[in-house]
């Protein structure tokens, strides 16, 4: 038996050393010296080829299948000083087969790399319009590095004027050894790769050469236009690389070909499915060498398409150390393309980097292009413990990036670990970057914490994102406090367009963040648009607490956010968590915002002390937050005292919120506090515009503090931050009670200032604030939705049924500027107006119901002076209701008028009765005029007596609405022919007083008509301010000191009957110098709407100042 197994030992050697492959040519007196028409082996035929000085055409050499042989110590070598100048378009060589299997095995190797004289199986030196088809590159040294190749076939420069140009290889097979992963020594690469191009000679491969100019592409040194197709790969460090030289001058997207000395136009792959290369198996030894299947430095207009590259396809081994599929390492300004291929990569290490697609060709932007298109990538790196990851990495600058239509996932069965910060597509720099409709999808991720981001840019000018679908990531330990960031824009991304993507099923299992998509670049146009954010989750087994987002904005000048659909983010938990903040939309800056037409609901936290926000509003200058459904907000375990608000008010310069419904009805299972706001405004610095929206809150306060509040306020607002055009918006909270309000102030426990009613929030905002008419066409009642449920796409959600009658219909006022609703229709009264309206809804939706009127008309007038008249006064009101005001005779506007004196009720119109008097407006429109009839009183008007006065006014509504100005009836009348019912009127009346008038001449003094000007009791200015003038009066100061208090103020002055304006001349006497003086905190002469007043300090007409 040993016998015969030496024997077999030694006839299987015998016919390894001795196999050749043998040789027809074709061609082969297209040379000078003629070459064989036939060689025995291949060695003979490439050293007949290396002697030939001339050619006349090309030369084929057809290897006979089923043969191998064995390449000599240091490979096989084509190219020598006399071939290279000969070679051309014309005269090329071509190494091919017949069919079968034709194997070129390696010799045993004497390098372990780093060497200046690696081992391989064939050098090509210089050659150009070279073609290798077919053939099989097997190394079969398995003992050490040493002995095994570095590579197997590798292009070499002859000298620096001589490279490899315009060679293919094609349909060949390698088998390299893994065992070989040594560091490299630029321009070699780390250990055994299939095919290396390198800017250096085969005698000193680890010399970078500076290549020199001969004029034409043959002569300058590059190694350019080589075409590498349809070959498979196995095993090595490496597959296909290249080690460039790093040119500086002619750099650019276009370099000139016969000039330039970088390598240009290298093509890994081609440009259909048929040409595209295998790398398989390649990286797995032990040492720290990275590894890569296709790897290009220095490199210009590089192609590397239709590839297929997996470093285990089970029949692998995966890399510890730094894992790139394919690496395209450099190339100044230089145009790249990577698209169509097809990257698997795993790792087996736990801190080192591994990467799908890695291009850092095109740095320093001149006009070039990178594209990353059409990628499919796959990983799995289960081992990591603080290692990154990227799917796909762009570090170059270039002037346009696109990466767009690529699918990362991770492998079947894979997943993804550790803390580090991984990343699935990062675009740079670029002054251009997108990043459109490509896919990320079901990636599992396990580890303690970390940071996540589907794709991100840092700092280009422009920026686009659109048409992305990110699906399904999640932390899966359910201890993690990891983050997801699905579209991230960091550092200074200038404009930022993030439109029609598709961001779902992300988890979080304790108190991680999710954002769909995070923005925080630098000023600039930034546009979000038509996503789709949806179904943030806690991770099974998690505590909860998660920070969940939909869109967050914190820079930019102009920034848009429309057409959003953001839902289903809720953070849940075995324990529910104790913080965290759930939010569908907020931004902190920009010149101008615009929120409009975004559907926000089902958000939610069972966290003890959440927030849970629709719209935060945190910063801007001025915001526009139109036409957004906002609803099924819920914080059920929330003990805060305002936990929920539909919009939250808490900065920005100027809150445009117009058109807007929001709809709260989160139950709670507090047993302390539990507040909630359908808007709030935290803040008491900005202006808030507020007109022709729906805010409901049912929501259920807490058992022992916190307040179910439509609006709320942080504390009372003024009449700067909540202007006097605030209007026609609907409130409702519920059935009224203590701690379920309309409106309140506060954020305790116990706000202050709750009103209950739509009637109590008029009167106490208008009391509030100096100027009135603020809500004065705002209403209440309760809400009859066609669905309180969302759904994707937005069909019915916050709808109110338009078969039942509503204040909603018709209720907005005119002027906002918002001329479509949430779906785009028009709004009335652009088009599409019910009947006679001629107003919008109120809210999102612009639909075409029953209108239902229960808002009294809103009447205002400039209340009557004082007056000496005794005769009748005019009064001029403005009346205008939604459903018009009725001026039919009988139930035309009114005015009701008595002597304060008569009784305060109603029991007749003649002046045989005791109380209040009417006369009917005596014109149809607005403003309506009244003219008193003191005939109706009981006995005449006399200087001192007080007349009160209010108008009422009643509109065209099915049931009437009546409306007063000013009073309190004591039960609501059914129309402006009051009854006695309707009285006595409480609150505020309006009142005149018939006064007398003050003297023409006056004198100021101790011995004077009155003593000072402005004290309290004696002063001329508080008699003057009860009384009027008759005529130009002269007020003359007899005293030289006067002693002031500026206790009265001089109002607006009354005059005498159908009189008037005169003017009020105050000077010192003649020969007296005044002097008024006083120690008071104000002025000491206040003019407070008094007109036509002179103070003259020439008494007697010089120029001498005499007070």
């Amino acid at each position: 038996m040993r016998k015969l197994s030496l024997l077999l030992l030694t006839v299987c050697f015998a016919t390894i050393v001795n196999a050749q492959i043998t040789i027809t040519v074709t061609g082969n007196t297209n040379t000078t010296p003629n070459l064989l028409a036939t060689y025995p082996s291949l060695s003979a035929a490439l050293t007949d080829l290396n002697a030939v000085t001339v050619m006349t055409g090309p030369v084929v050499l057809t290897c006979d299948a089923g043969t191998s042989e064995t390449a000599p110590i240091k490979g096989f070598v084509l190219g020598s000083a006399t071939l290279n100048p000969v070679l051309s378009a014309t005269n090329t060589i071509t190494i091919n087969k017949t069919g079968g299997t034709v194997t070129i095995n390696a010799g045993v190797g004497t390098a372990n790399g780093p060497s200046t004289t690696p081992d391989g199986m064939l050098y090509l030196n210089g050659a150009d319009y070279v073609t290798i088809d077919g053939l099989t590159f097997t190394d079969g040294n398995t003992l050490t590095a040493t002995v095994a190749m570095e590579f197997g076939v590798a292009l070499f420069k002859l000298n620096a004027g001589d490279g490899c140009n315009n060679n293919t290889i094609q349909n060949c097979t390698f088998n390299m050894q893994r065992i070989n992963n040594n560091a490299g020594s630029t321009p070699m690469l780390d250990g055994s790769w299939a095919i290396e191009v390198l800017n250096s000679t085969a005698a000193a491969a680890t010399t970078a050469l500076t290549p020199t100019n001969g004029g034409t592409l043959a002569t300058n040194g590059t190694n350019s236009g080589n075409r590498f197709y349809t070959n498979t790969i196995n095993s090595g460090n490496g597959g296909i690389g290249f080690g460039g030289y790093a040119a500086t001058l002619g750099v650019g997207p276009a370099p000139n070909a016969t000039t330039f000395l970088g390598d240009l136009g290298n093509d890994v792959g081609g440009t259909s499915s048929g040409t595209g290369n295998i790398i398989l198996n390649f990286g797995g030894g032990a040492a720290t060498s990275p590894s890569a299947g296709i790897r290009a430095n220095n490199q210009w207009s590089v192609n590397i398409q239709y590839n297929t590259v997996n470093n285990n396809n089970g029949s692998g081994v995966n890399h510890v150390t730094t894992l790139r599929g394919i690496y395209a390492q450099a190339g100044t300004s230089a145009n790249a393309t990577i698209n169509n291929n097809i990257v698997t990569v795993q790792s087996g290490g736990t801190t080192s980097l591994l990467e799908g697609i890695d291009n850092a060709i095109g740095g320093t932007a001149a006009s070039n292009t990178v594209t990353i298109n059409n990628n499919t990538i796959r990983f799995s790196y289960t081992t990591a413990t603080t290692a990154i990851f990227n799917g796909i990495l762009n570090s170059a600058t270039a002037a346009t990036v696109n990466i767009n239509t690529n699918d990362i996932s991770v492998t079947a069965g894979g997943s993804l670990a550790g803390t580090g910060t991984c990343v699935m597509i990062e675009t740079g720099s670029p002054t251009t970057a997108t990043a459109n409709s490509n896919s990320i999808t079901n990636i599992p991720r396990s580890g303690a914490s970390g940071s996540w981001r589907g794709i991100k840019t840092t700092s280009p000018t422009n920026f686009t994102a659109n048409g992305n679908t990110i699906d399904g990531l999640s932390w899966t330990a359910v201890a993690s406090t990891g983050s997801i960031s699905p579209i991230y824009s960091l550092s200074s991304a200038v404009n930022v367009t993030v439109n029609n993507n598709i961001i779902r099923n992300m988890s979080t299992p304790t108190t991680g963040t999710i954002i769909g998509i995070t923005e925080f670049g630098s000023s600039g146009l930034k546009t979000f648009q038509n996503n789709q954010i949806y179904n943030f989750f806690t991770t099974a087994g998690g505590a909860g607490g998660a920070t969940f987002t939909g869109i967050s904005e914190s820079t930019g000048s102009t920034n848009t956010y429309s057409n959003n659909i953001i839902y289903s983010l809720n953070s849940t938990g075995t324990t529910g968590g104790t913080g965290g903040t759930i939010t569908g939309i907020t931004f902190s800056s920009g010149t101008t915002n615009n929120v409009s037409n975004n559907a926000i609901y089902d958000l939610s936290s069972t966290s003890t002390n959440p927030t849970v926000t629709g719209i935060n509003i945190g910063g801007g200058t001025t915001n526009n937050i139109n036409n957004n459904l906002i609803g099924d907000l819920r914080a059920t375990a929330s003990t805060g005292n305002v936990t929920i608000s539909g919009i939250l008010a808490g900065s920005g310069t100027t809150n445009n919120i117009f058109h807007n419904t929001v709809n709260i009805a989160s139950t709670t299972a507090s047993v302390t506090t539990f507040g909630t706001s359908a808007i709030y405004f935290s803040s008491s610095t900005p202006v808030n515009n507020l007109r022709n929206n729906i805010f409901v809150n049912t929501s259920a306060p807490g058992p022992t503090g916190g307040f179910t509040a439509a609006i709320r306020y942080t504390i009372a607002p003024t009449s700067t931050n909540f202007p006097a055009a605030n209007n026609n918006n609907f409130y409702y909270a519920g059935v009224a009670a203590a701690n379920k309000v309309l409106y309140c102030e506060g954020s305790s426990a116990t706000p202050t200032n709750g009103q209950q009613t739509i009637g109590a929030y008029k009167t106490y905002i208008n009391t509030t604030l100096p100027v009135a008419g603020r809500e004065s066409s705002s209403v209440s009642e309760i809400p009859n939705w066609v669905s309180t449920t969302g759904t994707n796409p937005v069909t019915t959600f916050l709808q109110y049924n338009t078969a039942i009658p509503t204040q909603i219909e018709q209720g907005g006022g005119t002027g906002t500027g918002i001329s479509t609703d949430f779906a785009a229709t028009t709004r009335c009264p652009g088009g599409g107006c019910p009947g006679a309206a001629s107003t919008p809804d109120m809210g999102a939706w612009e639909l075409n119901g029953l209108a239902l009127d229960l808002t009294a008309p809103a009447i205002s007038y400039t209340v009557i002076p004082n007056t000496t008249c005794l005769t009748d006064r005019t009064l001029s009101s403005a009346i205008t209701d939604a459903s018009l005001v009725n001026t039919t005779a009988g139930t035309k506007p009114r005015l009701y008028f008595k002597k304060s004196g008569d009784l305060n009720t109603y029991a007749g119109n003649t002046n045989a009765d005791n109380g209040w008097k009417y006369v009917e407006a005596t014109n149809a429109s607005s403003p309506f005029s009244f003219t008193t009839d003191y005939t109706l009183l009981q006995s005449a008007v006399a200087t001192g007596d007080v007349i009160q006065y209010f108008v009422v006014a009643q509109d065209l509504a099915a049931t009437p609405n009546v409306g007063i100005n000013s009073g309190i009836f004591a039960a609501a009348p059914t129309s402006v022919a009051l009854t006695s019912g309707a009285f006595p009127l409480t609150g505020t009346i309006n009142s005149y007083t018939v006064v007398l008038s003050v003297p023409t001449t006056i004198t100021i003094g101790a011995l004077g008509t009155y003593t000072t000007l402005t004290a309290a009791s004696t002063g001329f200015f508080a008699d003057l301010n009860a009384k009027s003038l008759s005529g130009n009066t002269t007020v003359t100061i007899l005293d030289a000191a006067i002693t002031e208090t500026g206790a009265v103020p001089l109002t607006a002055i009354n005059y005498g009957c159908g009189g008037g304006p005169y003017t009020l001349t105050i000077k010192p006497n003649t020969g007296v110098t005044t002097v008024l003086s006083g120690t008071f905190a104000g002025p000491s002469i206040d003019l407070n709407g008094a007109d036509l007043v002179t103070f003259d300090g020439h008494n007697s007409g010089g120029e001498v100042q005499k007070i």
